[in-house]
């Protein structure tokens, strides 16, 4: 099966700059974990879980979806509230395409956090390529 480099930054979920997408999360030490898959056809070989702990200080305690997905990914919102984000998905993926959408939720209080995205391309050749991520993160105390 042919594999596409998935472009997530998983280490940058929750780091970054204060952006117009972009929900405010509290500072301190964050346990993530996120699972991708990638398929041809609904054919894949399974998901991939990473599962991380990152201090978060408190001049960074924003999460920026152009972080998560990085400069090869234009993002459009679709709604926003103060705690939710929906949004389409363009990404370049190595000169493939791929379009879809995400959600990006942060719910008690700023010390939870989920993220998933969908995305897809069909390929006269493969067929459909499709890409699934989904994440969530925890706040789980102080910086040591």
């Amino acid at each position: 099966m042919k594999h596409l480099p998935g472009t997530f930054a998983l280490v940058t979920i929750l780091a970054g700059p204060a952006m117009a997408q972009s929900l405010p999360v509290a500072p301190g030490n964050w346990e993530m974990s996120a699972t991708y898959e990638q398929t041809i056809n609904g054919e894949g070989d399974g998901a991939q879980e990473n599962v991380f702990t990152q201090c978060i200080p408190q001049d960074e305690a924003v999460i920026a979806l152009g972080d998560i997905y990085g400069s090869d990914c234009t993002i459009t919102t679709t709604s926003q509230t103060p705690t939710s984000i929906a949004y389409d998905l363009n990404c370049d993926m190595y000169g493939v395409l791929m379009t879809g959408t995400g959600t990006f939720e942060t719910t008690n209080d700023a010390q939870a956090v989920t993220v998933s995205a969908d995305i897809s391309h069909l390929d006269e050749v493969n067929g459909e390529l499709r890409m699934r991520m989904n994440a969530s993160a925890e706040h789980i105390g102080e910086c040591e």
